[in-house]
């Protein structure tokens, strides 16, 4: 370089955020073909393409822009220093300076099923032409109710409701005649539907686009079927005369599953199959009588996982593998099981490898992304209360909570996980009991989590419910509720902290997702203990994390914490985010309308409020 040296870049800026975004998200950032490339022009440096979207590529006024704080700098991505705190958006515009960069809100992120949400759009743009006219995308579909697509008035606003509870993911795009895409999609808007299903003769929001296929099988081009330690596999190539198809499957769910009845199915998938079926949006669910695997092929890494075999993505093949344990491995989980639990369902694998040139490698994370399978139960008279899936973690040899709900499907009962990464699963039922929790005014809620795995005791037989839970505990017990893989302990930029603590890994992962820090002087204080307006911003901060919502208006905030006797006493450090925490349902006041921000959480409160974050999240029943 003769312009930027490291030398120069003394300071974090802008473009050490997007190559750390990037690689967070599995995208290789010294492949400048389909990775990143950023361009050195003496005077800035440039983006010119990210993950294989390159300026140029629709007009000469595309590429790609930044903003800092919704604002548009006026410096290249190298010169803007980052002083912490700073929303940074990088987005493809079409139509250069002419794009409407839009952001989308909701009048209620959490309801009831039935009741009406008001979506707006806004934006800026140099041009003003309106924002009418934009489809209103739900689980990354159009939504299409009564077959016609959810467009936005002149005002950008549009009024949706749901009639089944879940979890939706709202976003809107806009297309001129010519297909150039001319408002950027924005970040998506998550709203948590509660309630009983209403029968209105139609599906649900995102569930009539999210329509499923199975494949028959003309579409593959091998197929085998072999025995080992008494397991059947079947392994099943899929053929690349499908990617000429896949448009017809855009934003939905293709089903592949074994001819026969078996144990373990392996599917091969070729690299540019998987790169057609991700610029489609196809998930792809692999099923057998055990269970189901939903995998968003659009969440693959293929450029990083060739750049690691050395090769191009059209040399990619993926093997996806699904099925029973080997009986070996059923044992080994056996024997860990705890007095008063038992396995619900058999220990299933999740496995995917992708292979080039004779070489290997496994893929076990999703990075940020969450993704589904489902366990069918071996007996669906179930205590879900005191239930959860779990994945194995041969390191430590124990099980760990898994964010799990329970469905039915086709009069069968399903644990439907959701986790970050690859591994073994299975449904534990735990019958756990503290002497000290009888009669308590949070029994019921510490005994659940505790069976789910969420909770220790302060001995085998002792919750000690009122004492006050320390700032290490409580970044572990929200590691555990999101099931994060533990952190790198040895990286823990805090003073106080050597990193061979027990609670070291779960913290290590929590300051990773941004979701606790230390302070100013350089300590994280671990045995300190937690405020309830602490624990609030940090419980608002996974919130934001695994929803995309954003923090509340000053005025919304305020009319949230208007409600509170002692308002006044929250600091404004706190004032956004425990404004969002109380509309989310996660924290609340007292019956004297105090909510006694300074007061220490006790080990008991904590446990209620992580379950009804996780409630709120859709994490748990």
């Amino acid at each position: 370089s003769t312009g930027w040296d490291p030398d120069k870049l003394t300071q974090p800026t802008v473009a050490h955020a997007l190559v750390g975004a990037l690689e967070n998200m599995g995208i290789d950032c010294f492949d400048h073909s389909s990775g990143l490339d950023l361009q050195d022009y003496g005077w800035s440096l440039y983006v010119a393409m990210i993950d294989g979207e390159r300026e140029f590529d629709v007009r000469n006024t595309s590429g790609w822009m930044y903003r800092v704080n919704d604002i548009l700098p006026d410096v290249g991505c190298q010169e803007y220093v980052l002083r912490g705190g700073e929303e940074i958006v990088w987005y493809f515009a079409a139509y250069g300076y002419e794009n409407w960069y839009s952001k989308l809100t909701a009048s209620k992120t959490s309801v009831v099923t039935g009741e009406e949400v008001t979506l707006s759009l806004s934006g800026t743009k140099n041009i003003k032409t309106g924002l009418g006219g934009a489809s209103i995308y739900v689980n990354g579909s159009p939504y299409k109710p009564e077959g016609q697509e959810l467009l936005t008035d002149q005002s950008g606003k549009a009024v949706i409701k749901f009639n089944n509870p879940g979890r939706y993911e709202i976003s809107a795009e806009r297309f001129t005649d010519q297909g150039i895409r001319d408002i950027v999609r924005p970040l998506p808007v998550t709203i948590i539907v509660r309630g009983q299903a209403i029968d209105s003769g139609a599906a649900a929001p995102g569930q009539e686009d999210q329509l499923e296929t199975a494949l028959e099988p003309a579409v593959f081009s091998a197929r085998t079927v072999s025995s080992e330690n008494g397991r059947i596999i079947e392994k099943l190539m899929l053929d690349e005369t499908i990617i000429a198809s896949l448009d017809q499957y855009a934003g939905q769910s293709i089903v592949i599953q074994p001819e026969e009845t078996c144990d373990v199915l392996q599917v091969i998938l070729s690299g540019p199959i998987l790169q057609a079926a991700g610029e489609q949006e196809v998930t792809l669910i692999f099923q057998t009588e055990a269970g189901r695997y939903h995998l968003p092929a659009g969440i693959l890494p293929l450029g990083s996982m060739a750049a690691q075999l050395g090769a191009d993505i059209d040399q990619l093949s993926l093997t996806v593998t699904m099925g029973l344990t080997a009986p070996e491995q059923e044992r080994t989980l056996t024997k860990a099981l705890e007095p008063g639990q038992q396995m619900r369902s058999g220990p299933l694998q999740f496995n995917l490898d992708f292979e080039a040139g004779g070489k290997t490698v496994a893929l076990t994370s999703f990075g940020h992304n969450y993704v589904k399978c489902e366990i069918k139960l071996s007996d669906a008279s179930i205590n879900i209360s005191q239930a959860t899936g779990v994945a194995w973690n041969a390191a430590d040899r124990q099980f760990r909570f898994i964010p799990t709900l329970f469905i039915t499907r086709e009069q069968e009962t399903y644990a439907l996980l959701q986790s970050r990464h690859n591994g073994i699963y299975t449904v534990l039922e735990t019958n756990k009991t503290f002497d000290d929790i009888a009669g308590h005014w949070a029994q019921d809620q510490v005994l659940a989590m505790a069976a789910k795995q969420l909770l220790s005791g302060r001995t085998e037989d002792t919750f000690d419910p009122d004492r006050q839970i320390t700032r290490a505990e409580t970044a572990v017990l929200l590691s555990r509720g999101l099931a994060l893989p533990d952190g790198k302990a040895e990286a823990l930029p805090f003073s106080d902290i050597n990193g061979q603590e027990w609670f070291a890994g779960p913290l290590a992962a929590a300051v990773e997702e941004n979701l606790v820090s230390g302070y100013p002087d350089g300590n994280f204080l671990p045995g300190q203990s937690i405020s309830r307006q602490e624990l609030a911003v940090v419980l608002a901060r996974a919130y934001r994390v695994i929803t995309g919502q954003g923090q509340l208006g000053e005025e919304e905030a305020a009319a949230r914490m208007s409600r509170f006797s002692d308002a006044g006493q929250i600091g404004d450090w706190a004032r956004a985010d425990l404004a969002l925490a109380v509309e989310a349902g996660i924290v609340q006041g007292y019956p004297e309308g105090a909510f006694a921000p300074h007061e220490q959480v006790s080990r008991a409160q904590a446990a209620v409020m992580l379950m009804r974050f996780l409630q709120g999240i859709v994490f748990l029943d």
